[in-house]
């Protein structure tokens, strides 16, 4: 699928959404609808000692009939020349269409190969557990294979998730850069690093303009980068633009529609962007997707209570904190735009509590401090955050628990500080309500 990505002019679904119907008695013509997409790659793989058979076809799923169907045979060792063998071919049956140039062939240790697979299934979860096997997995990958650039380039995806969630900014983005550098000096061409190292380079230095330079080459080198996508749309959520973080964000989704990962932090782009019905549906998506998928908070919460809808929003963040064994700010806000101050006081004070000893972003403790009207507060938690670099101080830009401060001078500051422009974050939220 990797090297099939980079084909020019074909649109490949990522791997989490591809593959989620692995092992499944699935209807070809179902598989596709739900991708969106037009053809369905289908293979097997057996393995007998060291010879594998490999059969694969590629089906039309409009009217179910083989574009194309092989099957090979070879030493284990030879797995990569099947890959591109099969890239070739199918990229030989649709040229007609397509007019691509086949990809360049790459060589690598299987069994340091099959590790990395194993470390991408895992980090394509949200809890601390699963990311830090697949860090470890990662990690056995390159001691066989020290030179294997995505088994970097899967390390600084660990510590992308892992950050600001369950490990100090300060110790998870740095050892992300480092991982992503390594990446990117074994193959330049390895998008998703550019990703991770843009990310870093804004958190840690408040470089926007880097971090978007290096989004914009990871969609260069390879236009199916749903996580670029992604990532560029909060830049643009973020930074005020929200007609390119909308184009961004539903691109991203339609790569990789059911990964839960991405469907969550869709909801909270439409979220920013004020696009409530939207946010509600994408949230409610995620849910159907991954039931007990939760990752620093709830968006269906958060999208409950902007519509007013506090009772819907009060449940479901009861029942992430239960799902967690961590109390959400999202709660204490929730009881606060109830005017239940008291119980939004209690959850305050065992989140901070809980501060003392774990990481708890500021900025999120901020958020609670706002709704309940103690600016004061607030800006000693957001400059907390700043100190810290937490990763998500930068949706102070675009979510809606953080409008009320707009009028503060120190507000404005702290947005300079941060690498945004006040100016177009101010003009993007009167757009959304005159009011402000």
């Amino acid at each position: 699928l990797g090297a099939l990505a980079k084909v020019e002019g074909l649109r490949v679904v990522a791997r989490t959404s591809s593959f989620s119907f692995k092992g499944q008695n699935a209807d070809v013509t179902e598989i596709a609808r739900k991708l969106n997409v037009r053809n369905i790659l289908e293979g097997s793989l057996r393995r007998e000692g060291n010879l594998i058979r490999v059969t694969a076809q590629l089906i039309n799923a409009r009217d179910g009939f083989h574009i194309w169907s092989d099957t090979f045979e070879r030493e284990l060792q030879g797995v990569f020349a099947v890959q591109d063998e099969i890239t070739l071919a199918i990229v030989d049956a649709l040229k007609i269409k397509l007019a691509v140039a086949p990809p360049a062939r790459t060589r690598q240790n299987t069994e340091a190969y099959d590790l990395y697979l194993k470390g991408l299934y895992f980090s394509n979860k949200s809890d601390e557990q699963s990311l830090r096997k697949s860090l470890t997995l990662f990690r056995r990958a390159l001691d066989i294979d020290p030179n294997f650039a995505r088994a970097w380039t899967g390390i600084a995806k660990d510590w992308e998730w892992l950050a600001d969630a369950y490990v100090r900014p300060l110790e998870a983005y740095p050892a992300m850069r480092a991982a992503a550098e390594k990446a990117i000096q074994l193959d330049e061409k390895e998008a998703e690093a550019h990703c991770y190292l843009g990310d870093s380079m804004e958190v840690l230095n408040f470089d926007v303009a880097g971090c978007q330079a290096e989004l914009r080459r990871a969609l260069q080198l390879d236009p199916n980068c749903a996580i670029a996508h992604l990532f560029l749309a909060f830049e643009g959520a973020d930074g005020g633009d929200s007609e390119a973080a909308l184009a961004h964000v539903r691109r991203a989704v339609q790569l990789d529609p059911l990964s839960p990962i991405v469907s969550d932090f869709a909801s909270s782009v439409y979220l920013t962007c004020n696009r409530l019905d939207d946010a509600l549906a994408e949230a409610q998506r995620t849910e159907s997707l991954a039931p007990n998928f939760v990752y620093e908070t709830s968006p269906l919460g958060r999208a409950y209570r902007e519509k007013g809808m506090l009772a819907e929003s009060l449940a479901i963040f009861t029942k992430s904190s239960a799902a967690t064994g961590v109390l959400q700010p999202g709660l204490a806000i929730t009881y606060a735009k109830m005017g239940r101050n008291d119980d939004a006081l209690r959850v305050l004070e065992q989140i901070t509590d809980f501060a003392k000893t774990h990481y708890v972003a500021g900025d999120e403790i901020a958020s609670i401090y706002v709704a309940l009207g103690d600016n004061d507060a607030a800006f000693y938690w957001l400059d907390r955050a700043y100190q810290e670099r937490s990763g998500s101080l930068r949706g102070i830009t675009s979510q809606p628990d953080f409008r009320s401060l707009y009028s503060d001078p120190r507000f404005a500051n702290l947005v300079k500080r941060i690498g945004f422009d006040p100016a177009k974050v101010f003009a993007a939220a009167k757009r959304f309500n005159p009011k402000n």
